[in-house]
């Protein structure tokens, strides 16, 4: 037995620690963390080695987002079970590759790594990675709460995935569950990746309705917390309005998107008005690309938000015309992207407009030789062969875009090229080959391999081949029978060879429905007859007679012309009569001769008035001198005969002359 003093201390110790582990219990229940970091504390500082309070301290540390402080207890503390808690911290911490090592050197792999590591590979843009390890979540854990947020998450990693590629990849494989808001807003993300912005609106609408209405049952939360948290889902909403073309809708809604809402969502925002503004307040969209340079923004942004911020920065400058800063911001581009299209693109434009298109293609073929996969950058050459008027180079590089030659705008330019060169059997043949790839690629619609096969007939029928046109027809009412404009164009190509069939193929229009009562047919009748004037046979004295009749009824009396009632042929007329009064040379010296000494007093320079009043002034029309004081004599005046005007002439002059003053 020991002594009596150290029983004493040992009593006191346990009570301590009981008193101290009541007070930890106390802090857990009412979820204050910063009183569980306290009384955990306060039980390690009595009991070193208690698990449970070192538990609750690291806890708490990570609520209150102290990354670092729970990573230097875990090391202090020799945590060594505790795997997952610092693999999250150094994923807080972005140190994403630390963490990765942690996760994959785990004794016992857990679903929780899992999760972790998929959020991980997410953030280091290893897009198909993170899609793996959702899968397999998604097909091992079927039991817990968590699912609906790995669909999401999956649906997120799969938009980032097409985003990164720069292209609108297909992929087949998308969660089909949009019953929570945040699973519309990513599949939303997905559909706009693809380029459907359609249907990304429609599920954003849908997302938003969710979104209000789960937040709306929970009383704690504010209006101006639900806004916050609609926010994201208006600028995605903008974005896909944006793709459809409705710029003004657009831009109502980034524009209400303040500085104070988050630095990510201003960002976003401000740099769609910037690409809405296009050339037009230029110095409006300088100012918002000037307020994204905030500290940490770009550290929250992935590699397509950065490139996109770039990119549009490099336009401004292109629209400010500042070209040498503009070549500038597309080397950094080059350096930071070495992957992207966009600096050549926009180099090669830039030579364009400097006159310049061969560097500019140069710049693009040694682009696309490197890259062989680039459709852009073969497109942009084939717009410089078409403006430079190259066709023959654009023909040979279009052809040789196979992915492509199916689409619709590619057929449409294919066939306008060979139509101008008069090749209509090579004009056949970009239909025969897009009509059989649309048939071989379609499933279940077959909307744009009808509209093809429309085309097509429409070329054949203008060529006047109407029994080509017709097995044309008859393919596209096999997969749409209710075409009623493949039906009508089908009976009008069969009318010009096969009328029995013809007449078969026009029982299976639709009847016309009309109320016959509501028209006058009679009052139609009239209405619309045009007057056709009977010749009745007539000898050819009656002609002869007809067409007398007629040159005499065609010729008109020669009137003389009226002459003024004081008109004297003896008198030449006045040259200037047709001229406006202030034009002729009579108007001109009665002007001056108004004017006088006055006239070049007051017009002379500073000071020559006073010396105007002494000096002589030579009068105007007249070789002798005056004082400025007198009035000038006038000289006598030489005017040439003229012929009098009658008064009714006088006043049209006048008229005339008021309308050209």
């Amino acid at each position: 037995s020991g002594r009596p003093e150290d029983k004493m201390a040992d009593e006191e110790h346990k009570e301590l620690l009981s008193k101290s582990i009541l007070e930890l219990s106390r802090a857990v229940r009412s979820g204050s963390f910063t009183r569980i970091l306290t009384a955990a504390e306060a039980v390690l500082s009595i009991d070193p080695d208690d698990e449970d309070a070192k538990q609750c301290k690291l806890v708490a540390l990570i609520k209150q987002s102290d990354f670092s402080g729970a990573l230097n207890f875990i090391k202090e503390g020799k945590l060594e079970n505790a795997i997952l808690e610092q693999a999250y911290c150094l994923f807080r911490l972005k140190q994403f590759d630390n963490a990765t090592t942690i996760l994959n050197n785990a004794p016992n792999a857990e679903s929780s790594h899992t999760e972790l590591n998929a959020q991980i590979l997410y953030r280091l843009e290893q897009f198909t990675n993170a899609i793996s390890c959702y899968k397999v979540l998604l097909e091992t854990e079927t039991d817990d709460e968590f699912q609906s947020e790995r669909i999401a998450n999956l649906s997120a990693s799969i938009a980032g995935k097409v985003f990164a590629a720069q292209d609108h990849e297909q992929i087949d494989d998308i969660p089909e569950d949009v019953d929570t808001y945040e699973q519309c807003y990513n599949r939303a993300t997905v559909e706009l990746a693809q380029g459907n912005p359609q249907q990304a609106l429609n599920l954003l609408e849908k997302a938003i309705v969710l979104c209000r209405k789960m937040l709306n049952e929970d009383p704690d939360v504010t209006e101006d917390e639900i806004e916050d948290e609609l926010a994201l889902l208006q600028i995605q909403k903008g974005v896909a309005l944006q793709s459809l073309g409705k710029d003004s809708l657009a831009m109502e809604i980034f524009s209400h998107v303040g500085a104070e809402a988050d630095m990510v969502l201003y960002a976003v925002a401000s740099i769609n008005i910037v690409a809405l503004n296009k050339e037009h307040y230029v110095f409006v969209s300088r100012k918002k690309m000037n307020a994204l340079k905030v500290e940490g923004l770009f550290d929250r942004l992935t590699t397509a938000q950065k490139r996109a911020i770039s990119v549009n920065s490099a336009l401004l400058l292109l629209y400010m015309n500042q070209s040498e800063q503009c070549h500038q911001k597309l080397s950094e581009i080059q350096e930071k992207f070495p992957n992207s299209e966009f600096p050549y693109l926009m180099k090669a434009a830039l030579h364009y407009r400097d006159k310049k298109p061969e560097n500019g293609l140069e710049l693009l073929r040694a682009y696309s030789s490197s890259h062989p996969n680039s459709l852009k950058t073969r497109l942009a050459m084939a717009q410089i062969y078409l403006q430079e008027n190259r066709i023959d180079e654009a023909l040979k590089l279009l052809e040789s875009l196979e992915s492509i030659r199916h689409r619709q705008g590619m057929v449409g330019l294919l066939v306008k090229l060979y139509t101008l060169k008069n090749q209509k059997e090579k004009v056949r043949n970009v239909f025969e080959t897009a009509t059989d790839r649309l048939a071989a690629q379609t499933k279940g619609d077959k909307k744009d391999l009808i509209a093809m096969l429309l085309r097509y007939a429409d070329f054949e029928f203008s060529e006047k081949q109407f029994e080509k046109a017709a097995s044309l027809y008859k393919k596209i009412l096999d997969f749409d029978r209710v075409n009623a404009i493949a039906l009508a164009k089908l009976i009008t190509c069969l009318a010009e060879y096969d009328i029995e069939e013809s007449e078969e193929w026009a029982q299976q229009l639709p009847p016309l429905e009309y109320d016959a009562s509501a028209f006058d047919i009679e009052t139609l009748e009239k209405a619309s007859a045009r007057r056709v004037h009977k010749r009745t046979e007539n000898t050819g004295e009656d002609d002869a007679n007809m067409d007398a009749a007629i040159k005499k009824k065609k010729t008109r009396k020669k009137r003389p012309g009226k002459l003024p009632k004081n008109y004297n042929p003896n008198i030449p007329p006045d040259p200037e009569r047709w001229l406006p009064k202030y034009e002729r040379s009579e108007y001109k010296k009665k002007h001056r001769k108004r004017a006088g000494v006055h006239y070049q007093v007051q017009r002379g320079t500073q000071g020559s008035a006073s010396v105007a009043r002494d000096a002589p002034v030579k009068a105007q029309g007249g070789g002798k001198t005056a004082s400025a004081t007198a009035t000038p004599e006038q000289p006598e005046k030489k005017e040439p005969a003229k012929q009098p005007a009658p008064q009714q002439q006088k006043s049209k002059k006048k008229k005339n002359n008021k309308k050209k003053k």
